[in-house]
């Protein structure tokens, strides 16, 4: 199949609705994409046709878990998930958080190339960001641990953080955030196990 099969294909699978402009905005993201990672290490994934499961369809799989409308992408290297999920959820807004510099042009050049409205970029640490969000994503940040002791007060008080995790269990050892949800993902083309990890405040209202 073609790339565009490809991802037609998969976000059938995933239940989105047919629309040939995300298609096509897609295959520009991944175009550009590959094109700075010639120079720039920002994936090792390096054929576009593995791009379309292990970075596209692995981001559009949360979000039906997006219920709020101000998410921020932490730690988004690559606009992941941040970019392909601001594709499909034109009504929310993004931020996506890096320190690197690198990284944060290539994705700043991405939204603009995207035209992608609902989205800002920012370079900085975690820790040093202020802000409150409805949820937190990230992918491959680190322990849940770790993500914990980085994102808590980039949190409203009922927001959550979304860990797209591997399919191994992990504890999440904090005097702060607490494990409120896990759900296994399955993702078209992706055969390695994915997991969905949510956490929330201790002091949360449920």
């Amino acid at each position: 199949m073609s790339i565009a099969e490809l991802i037609a294909d998969g976000s059938r699978a995933l239940g989105l609705p047919d629309d040939a402009g995300r298609v096509e905005q897609s295959l520009l993201f991944l175009e550009l994409l590959s094109r700075w990672n010639r120079v720039t290490n920002l994936t090792s994934i390096t054929e576009q046709s593995d791009m379309v499961g292990l970075h596209l369809l692995d981001s559009w799989a949360i979000t039906s878990y997006l219920k709020g409308e101000t998410i921020l992408d932490l730690g988004s290297g690559a606009g992941l998930p941040g970019i392909p999920l601001a594709m499909i959820n034109p009504d929310k807004n993004f931020v996506l958080l890096d320190a690197n510099g690198k990284k944060t042009r290539f994705m700043t050049q991405a939204v603009i190339t995207l035209k992608l409205d609902n989205v800002r970029v920012v370079q900085s640490r975690a820790q040093d960001y202020r802000g409150e969000y409805d949820h937190v994503v990230c992918r491959a940040f680190g322990s849940l641990s770790r993500i914990a002791a980085t994102v808590t007060h980039l949190l409203k008080k009922d927001g959550t953080v979304l860990a797209m995790k591997g399919a191994k269990s992990e504890a999440c050892k904090s005097d702060k955030l607490r494990i409120i949800g896990m759900r296994e993902i399955s993702v078209p083309y992706v055969r390695q196990g994915r997991r969905l990890i949510e956490l929330g405040r201790r002091d949360r209202g449920d």
